[in-house]
């Protein structure tokens, strides 16, 4: 059976062989980017972020007060690569590109909150103008990855803020 597995991923990759997310070079089938774009991509400095926003402190908005969360953490800044890679994933349905940031949040999720128990994981759904809730597949696959129960919300996100006072939320769930 294992074999039978092998040969078939062979095939696969023979015909569609994997590419870098970013530029198209081909590359080695566990990889996700080539060196050059890996090395392009701005991470963010997880020794040096501000929790609150999830941006590196020299760029933390938190002067502006415009809203307030308890923690938050993004693994890249949203220029160059990583936004060429985002909206790819996004606009174009690439969906197979969830693994990689599934990986790259759990990595950041895991040296941030080393500490934190998580109760479950959700997704902040999303309009559903672009055909489907790429939100959704980071959430299903960062759960898998870190063994949290999954919670899918069923309202839509333009609706519901239309239709329900999100103040009502206010101190009803409690956010790590």
């Amino acid at each position: 059976m294992k074999n039978v597995k092998s040969f078939f991923r062979w095939l696969i990759s023979t015909i569609y062989p994997n590419k870098c997310m970013c530029c198209g070079e081909l590359i080695d089938e566990e990889d996700f980017l080539c060196h050059r774009c890996n090395n392009d991509l701005e991470r963010i400095n997880l020794d040096d972020i501000c929790l609150e926003w999830g941006l590196e402190k020299s760029d933390c908005v938190c002067q502006f007060n415009i809203f307030r969360f308890t923690s938050l953490i993004c693994a890249f800044k949203n220029t160059g690569s990583a936004r060429k890679i985002y909206y790819s994933f996004k606009f174009q349905k690439k969906q197979h590109y969830v693994k990689f940031f599934a990986n790259e949040m759990c990595s950041a999720i895991k040296k941030c909150y080393l500490d934190v128990k998580f109760d479950l994981i959700c997704s902040v759904p999303s309009y559903k103008k672009f055909g489907y809730d790429h939100s959704g597949y980071i959430a299903k696959e960062i759960s898998k990855i870190l063994n949290i129960p999954l919670y899918f919300h069923t309202f839509h996100q333009i609706t519901f803020l239309h239709h329900h006072d999100y103040r009502l939320l206010t101190g009803r769930l409690q956010i790590h």
